[in-house]
């Protein structure tokens, strides 16, 4: 996990990458199947900025599909207002089987961003 302690360095990169969770804690049950895990930060919906993501340099965000707070689809539209360029993950529920009608949404909302679904 990278350092955002303020007088800390972070650990030397080793080619592993780094997802930003965003309310995503069933994200987790994602990263446990991979053979390769990434490095882990966790944040709110609401500290997701173009700052946050400065700071921890992200080569994935990860977001729940829907949340209490906020959907997919408005988190894509926040991160599309800053110059961050990555992969998005959007974790589906359980219930969600059909994610091809949902993809083409997703990817209409933030067009110069990667849209993966993932399913815990």
């Amino acid at each position: 996990m990278r350092s955002l302690v303020h007088g800390t360095s972070s650990p030397p990169h080793t080619g592993h990458s780094t997802w930003l969770l965003i309310d995503a804690p069933q994200a987790l049950r994602v990263i446990d199947r991979m053979q390769h895990r990434p490095s882990v930060v966790i944040a709110r919906y609401a500290d997701l900025n173009a700052r946050l993501l400065s700071r921890v340099m992200p080569d994935w965000l990860v977001c729940p599909v829907i949340s209490i707070d906020f959907d997919a689809i408005e988190l894509l539209r926040r991160i599309r207002r800053t110059s961050w360029r990555g992969t998005v993950g959007v974790v589906m529920t359980p219930e969600m089987r059909d994610s091809s009608i949902l993809q083409g949404e997703l990817q209409d909302a933030a067009p110069n961003h990667v849209i993966r679904i993932l399913h815990p």
